[in-house]
């Protein structure tokens, strides 16, 4: 059972949830304005400086309802799947004009070209704050869990038809850093690519695959290298977007990660799960990331506090593709979370992409 502790700012009601000893916010984005850049709002800079999670920068990032169509959702109106632990309060803000009051969440657009040189970006920053941390400069264990719509524009676009290499592109998904993004700072980055044996397969092209990393401080003299890589994963087989599957569904995308306890210890993990076709019969749990022997100790920055959703991509996108973002929530124990979309499936739907051009 949730214990619910009630925080009274000004005339905004948050809700902060605290499982045992547990510490966990959980965002519905209700009571944010609508319609204009979403961190930059002075009602929302206000919500976001007494939030224990502060909004602080977007590109191309929107509140909208739900109860009526989404720009650049051709598909019609969008239902958000229901999260165990995301209630539907707002943030004392009903009645001001403009603010999104219920059935609320984020629109990322990326505005979509025909020219191959170009990128696209849209992505929302934050912090947790000290209503979060309390005394702490950050978690030592963090847990990060959301919903995102994949639209039935999706599509991962090749620009270099003659590349020759196993993977092409490049997509940030979800970052998370200590303080600030890279530098010297630690920092895990999740991103995706495209296979390029997929492209002119019709039913694995846009298939898109994890890669991800992270980084912290090094000082060596003898390399003169400043930054120090571990746990690198790129795989043909771990999917982050299954076209056939997602597109037109929701997926709840679950990050956990354990800094480690000493620079010799060895023992941080970083886990990934993802959650296909939330709410629907077929759903099913994909679990991408299982690393328990992490060698990323943060010194004095042993901990994370901040990070981003979405971000850059390389490729860009043929026309715009548009994501919605709901139900985000961040906790320092499992306990905060929805145990069920960590959950792994006895089976994958559909089965694993066949092979290509078999031996004789």
């Amino acid at each position: 059972m949730i214990n619910r502790k009630q925080l009274v700012v000004g005339c905004s009601l948050l809700a902060v949830s605290q499982v045992g000893l547990a510490a966990s916010y959980q965002e519905n984005f209700n009571g944010y304005l609508a319609g204009i850049e979403f961190s930059k709002p002075d009602l929302h800079k206000v919500l976001a400086e007494k939030l224990p999670i502060a909004w602080t920068s977007s590109v191309r990032v929107h509140a909208v309802s739900l109860d009526e169509p989404v720009i650049g959702i051709d598909e019609g109106i969008v239902s958000s799947p229901e999260h165990p632990l995301v209630g539907t309060d707002g943030k004392g803000t009903s009645g001001t004009p403009g603010v999104c009051e219920k059935n609320c969440a984020l629109r990322f657009r990326y505005p979509g070209s025909e020219s191959l040189d170009e990128d696209s970006w849209s992505e929302l920053r934050f912090k947790l704050t000290d209503d979060l941390l309390g005394e702490k400069k950050g978690l030592r264990d963090i847990w990060v869990q959301y919903d995102q719509y994949i639209p039935e524009s999706y599509h991962y676009r090749s620009v270099d038809p003659g590349n020759t290499s196993i993977f092409e592109g490049g997509h940030k998904d979800f970052v998370l850093f200590a303080d600030q993004y890279s530098g010297y700072n630690p920092t895990l980055i999740f991103g995706s690519l495209i296979r390029t044996k997929d492209l002119g397969v019709s039913e694995l092209e846009g298939t898109s695959y994890l890669n991800y990393t992270f980084s912290t401080r090094e000082d060596d003299p003898e390399t003169q290298r400043t930054r120090k890589y571990c746990c690198e994963g790129m795989s043909e087989e771990d999917r982050m977007i299954i076209p056939s599957v997602d597109k037109g569904y929701w997926q709840r995308r679950t990050y956990h990660v354990t800094m480690p306890t000493s620079a010799s210890s060895n023992d941080g993990v970083v886990e990934f799960w993802i959650q296909h076709r939330v709410g629907e019969p077929d759903s099913f749990v994909e679990k991408l990331v299982d690393y328990t022997e992490g060698d990323f100790y943060g010194d004095e920055q042993n901990y994370l506090n901040g990070g981003y959703i979405l971000g850059w991509t390389n490729n860009g996108y043929n026309e715009d593709v548009v994501y919605i973002v709901d139900n985000f929530v961040v906790s320092d124990s499992k306990a905060g979370i929805d145990l069920d979309a960590i959950t792994e499936s006895d089976r994958v739907f559909p089965p694993n992409p066949p092979i290509l051009n078999p031996p004789q």
